[in-house]
């Protein structure tokens, strides 16, 4: 099993010229403060900066624009990923860029599902095999302070987007289902989707069949030709439709595609600009401070002073931010762009297809005189022939799902499930006691699965037990990686003073070893949790004006890449 370990998180807000360097403990960190400090927005920032985005997201830290920068390490082995808005850029431990990512679910989710073993497959919405984004991977390990004290598993956004993900993912972590089980599982999934088409036709055909065999066959048929001239009209009258349709669609792209090349002018100008700063910069610091330069041009004579330098470097920061939005904006108007061609291109097959059925000068006679000279034997015989051969496609279908199903049962062994899920059984049920907590049923708990149910002060401990079982079983039964666990405000539901020390002794003692800890505290009842203590005291402000200058010039080599690579 890998192990990831964070390091540090840098995070920075340009538009408020304000950010903060956190340095992670390996084994425990507290970030300590008042009501409004920023605990939460930072504790938050930590998977965020994987991708991971809380489910609840302040306003005004939406506002602030934070880019977030996080140093951490897989096995040993250390990587850095840059989060800017919606654009990831992950490096080594020696600042090699390893890729640029727009996209979670299809770029950066399997690149970190790589790195971190992550094997697990379910099937979304459309029946199509993907690889969860990252808020699967972490979601047994963060406890945010608005979900999750009330129902486990809910502290990050969107999770719904996978349906009856829980079980599947609770199940791959605890080691009761292998990544190859639900590899194959996927496989299964999508090939019964396969056979609701051939299902479909075969029940067509049958009922085709079972009709024309009670109707009398051998009765004269009259077609009017005057009811074909008049089909023809009206797909005369379709097509004209569909060619202004077409036309209007074009002309809306044609304004479309202009946009976007005087977006792209303006994002190739701000990249200009800001590599002329970044050459400004460098090329003053290597000149003597406060003295004079002189231009190489026209001789005029200017003052190298801090205020100087601190306006190239303060303009550099400006093009950052320009270039974000910029970025934001072409993003969104490719997605226009796309959608406007995917239904241009509808269009086009339409018009097509009605040319196509017109161009066919005989096709109607051909298919009379067809109808005319086929017997209703003959007619049987290629309605039963359709049949077969559709039942034909379903048993290959069929038998390929019981082949991977066969496959499966290699991965089901009994034993083992039942060993793991005693495990946490008893793992459950001591933690109960130690949080005080009576009135849980074991039978309520009885699947590791379960959704536990209380009310009141004892609910929060009661979900605190439940989510240490879950660990502890990863840590003991898990084949993928096991994460920090962050614990955020476990202060819930009015804890009087003997169960809020039981909470936080609770958790420092229970920690599956060799796991690094980070939580989010306003009293830590002078509890020694070994490791650091993070101080946040100013109100309204996660981050410090006083830290800005120092962490937007160790920031920049790494945002001068990530524009580099802007398409």
């Amino acid at each position: 099993m890998k192990n990831l370990i964070f390091r540090e998180l840098l995070l920075i807000s340009h538009s408020e010229k304000r950010a903060r360097r956190i340095k992670f403990h390996p084994t425990v960190t507290i970030i300590k403060g008042e009501n409004d400090t920023g605990k939460s927005s930072v504790i938050k920032s930590i998977y965020a900066a994987l991708g991971a985005n809380s489910a609840v997201v302040h306003p005004e830290w939406k506002k602030a624009d934070v880019f977030l920068f996080l140093t951490f390490e897989v096995s040993g082995t250390t990587y850095k990923i840059l989060r800017m808005r919606d654009r990831y850029a992950l490096f080594t431990k020696n600042d090699i860029m390893l890729g640029t990512y727009k996209r979670i679910t299809s770029e950066l989710g399997p690149k970190l599902a790589d790195l971190l073993n992550f094997k697990l497959v379910l099937v979304d919405k459309k029946e199509q095999e993907v690889v969860p984004p990252p808020a699967y991977l972490f979601v047994p390990f963060y406890i945010d302070q608005e979900h999750s004290w009330s129902k486990s598993m809910t502290s990050f956004d969107r999770l719904q987007q996978l349906p009856n993900w829980r079980k599947d993912v609770i199940y791959y972590h605890t080691g009761i289902k292998p990544n190859e089980y639900y590899q194959l599982r996927a496989k299964c999934q999508v090939m019964e989707n396969d056979k609701v088409e051939p299902l479909g036709q075969e029940r067509l055909l049958l009922k085709f069949k079972e009709r024309f065999g009670k109707e009398a066959l051998n009765n004269e048929v009259t077609l009017d030709v005057n009811v074909f001239e008049s089909e023809i009209k009206d797909l005369m009258t379709k097509c004209d439709t569909l060619k202004a349709k077409e036309e209007k669609f074009r002309n809306t792209l044609f304004e479309l595609e202009s946009e976007r090349i005087r977006l792209e002018a303006q994002r190739n100008i701000v990249i200009h600009a800001q590599r002329e700063l970044d050459a400004d910069y460098l090329y003053t610091n290597t000149l003597p401070v406060d003295g004079v330069i002189a231009c190489p041009t026209c001789g005029q004579e200017y003052e190298n002073h801090f205020a100087e330098r601190f306006n190239i470097a303060n303009d550099h920061q400006k093009c950052v931010t320009l270039l974000q939005d910029i970025l934001t904006w072409l993003d969104e108007l490719n997605k226009k762009i796309a959608e406007h061609r995917k239904t241009l291109g509808e269009t086009n097959v339409e018009i097509k297809e009605i040319e196509q059925i017109m161009n066919k000068k005989s096709g109607d006679i051909t298919l009379l005189t067809l109808l005319k000279s086929m017997s209703s034997e003959h007619i049987t015989s290629s309605i039963s022939e359709n049949i077969q051969e559709v039942r034909s496609e379903i048993g290959e279908i069929d038998s390929r799902i019981r082949e991977i199903v066969e496959e499966m049962k290699k991965f089901e062994d009994k034993d083992r499930v039942a060993t793991i899920c005693d495990y946490y059984k008893d793992v459950m049920g001591r933690n109960l006691y130690n949080l005080n907590v009576s009135n849980v049923s074991p039978k309520s708990y009885a699947r590791i699965e379960s959704a536990i149910k209380e009310t009141g002060s004892d609910m929060p401990r009661a979900i605190l037990a439940y989510n240490f079982a879950i660990m502890a079983t990863i840590a003991k039964h898990g084949t993928s990686v096991m994460c920090p666990i962050v614990i955020d405000s476990p202060n819930q539901q009015d804890q009087d003073v003997k169960n809020y020390d039981g909470i936080l002794k609770f958790i420092r003692d229970n920690v599956p070893s060799g796991s690094q800890t980070i939580i989010g505290l306003v009293d830590d009842y002078k509890i020694d949790f070994g490791g650091d203590v993070i101080q946040m005291s100013e109100k309204w402000h996660a981050l410090s004006q006083y830290e800005y200058d120092e962490i937007a010039e160790e920031l920049k080599p790494f945002e001068v890449a990530i524009i580099g690579t802007t398409d």
